[in-house]
């Protein structure tokens, strides 16, 4: 059987050999959000039974049920399959045409189409904050010490 990481991806029309696809997700919000779009679009798009595995630990947990065939596909992100799986800093290898090339090589996993959509994370500061310190970039907020946020995250 086919499997499939979608990287917040467009599901194309698939070709599968069983009649059910299982979907499986990390144990957050986006993720399971993500899961039940695809299981939805299956549903309404294909005669294929859609098997919902949600919550699953993380992105090992999720790459190893796809590499042993517990699941057939799962939304990935493609910063964690090149940081995370391919353990590569390498900025080429976050490209979905890098990523398409060694996870089909070195796994034989496939990567779907993006969704059209970018995840990035970003960092947010008061505004009279940025002001004081005349924060324009990342950089700017680097160079700053002894700066404490109110939640967990600290520089």
């Amino acid at each position: 059987m086919n499997r499939w990481i979608l990287c917040c991806c467009l599901l194309l029309p698939l070709t599968l050999e069983a009649q059910t696809i299982t979907i499986g997700s990390k144990p957050f919000t986006e993720s399971y959000v993500l899961a039940e779009l695809m299981a939805q679009l299956i549903t309404a798009e294909t005669d294929l039974d859609v098997k919902r595995r949600f919550g699953m630990q993380g992105t090992f947990t999720n790459f190893s049920a796809i590499r042993e065939g517990s699941i057939d596909l799962y939304p990935e992100y493609t910063g964690t399959g090149a940081l995370a799986i391919l353990k590569s800093t390498e900025a080429a290898d976050q490209s979905l045409d890098s990523l398409r090339a060694k996870f089909q090589r070195n796994y034989n996993l496939t990567w779907l189409e993006p969704w059209g959509f970018n995840n990035t994370w970003a960092l947010v500061v008061r505004p009279e904050f940025a002001r004081e310190h005349n924060l324009q970039s990342y950089s700017d907020l680097a160079r700053l010490t002894g700066v404490r946020g109110p939640g967990r995250f600290h520089t």
